[in-house]
């Protein structure tokens, strides 16, 4: 008990000292002793939370969180004072930290509640601004609320993110503008999926995900589900070749559902 009072002192001391770091370098294992393992993202640049965050739906959620996924939720409204209050400081550390973070409104929250009966004694969806991590079967709350001292809300967000959460070493695109930016011409190796096809669900889940806990490369992933179905059309039309679907590309390259997992060892060598 005391050497885990002792790191838990230790812990402000040691985001203090890295603020001038990435909290997150690219290329560490993930560390499983921590209990939310979340993707890198390229956050984009805006002056709300509308235009840096891709929205999340409780559907969409609900689907994430059942298939073993944690989430990084922002709960906001665009009434809501507080939210504005703090933006600037949620936008400064979200670029330090890089991960893959969701906002999401109180009523799509309060959907949540019902196949997640735990977050009933939770502070989550009781107001607005919260930001929460979340799987399944638990939640830790981020912030709740604001604070006239944005330094020490800033040290909090990132000695809870330091405490709480590993990286997997891959980045999740969730829009077309990061997309043409980062990786247009598939320099990066690149993974789609597609949760309505159960093939393309399944290698996610059995192969991707395993694969991406000890990749140290870059390698980005293409998910439907955050796109809009005009943009999901367009997205798997870059994965398919000679009227076949391929779940990745690299370059001109194109790995079926049968070469996957071999692919993915290939890159661990």
């Amino acid at each position: 008990m005391k050497k885990r009072a002792f790191s838990f002192l230790l812990l402000p001391f040691l985001v203090a000292c890295s603020e001038s770091h990435e909290l997150f370098p690219f290329g560490e294992e993930v560390d499983r002793e921590k209990p939310y393992v979340l993707f890198r993202s390229f956050h984009s640049e805006g002056e709300d939370y509308e235009q840096m965050l891709p929205s999340l739906s409780s559907e969409v959620a609900l689907d994430l969180l059942k298939n073993g996924e944690c989430l990084s939720l922002f709960l906001e409204a665009k009434t809501c004072e507080a939210c504005k209050d703090i933006f600037p400081t949620f936008k400064e550390v979200s670029k330090e930290l890089n991960i893959e973070t969701f906002s999401m409104t109180s009523k799509e929250a309060k959907k949540l509640l019902s196949y997640f009966p735990f977050l009933e004694k939770t502070t989550f969806s009781k107001g607005t601004p919260g930001w929460y991590l979340l799987t399944q079967n638990k939640v830790q709350e981020v912030l709740y609320g604001t604070t006239r001292d944005k330094e020490a809300l800033k040290r909090k967000i990132k000695t809870t993110f330091f405490e709480f959460v590993s990286l997997y070493n891959a980045y999740r695109i969730d829009s077309f503008e990061i997309w043409n930016e980062k990786n247009k011409d598939f320099s990066t190796p690149t993974l789609i999926v597609d949760r309505s096809d159960s093939e393309s669900g399944l290698l996610f889940k059995r192969d991707a995900l395993p694969f991406f806990e000890k990749n140290k490369k870059p390698f980005f992933i293409l998910d439907t589900s955050f796109f809009e179905e005009c943009e999901q059309t367009a997205i798997k039309e870059f994965f398919i070749k000679d009227e076949k679907s391929y779940p990745i590309r690299f370059k001109n390259s194109y790995i079926s559902f049968q070469e996957a997992p071999s692919y993915f060892n290939s890159l661990l060598e």
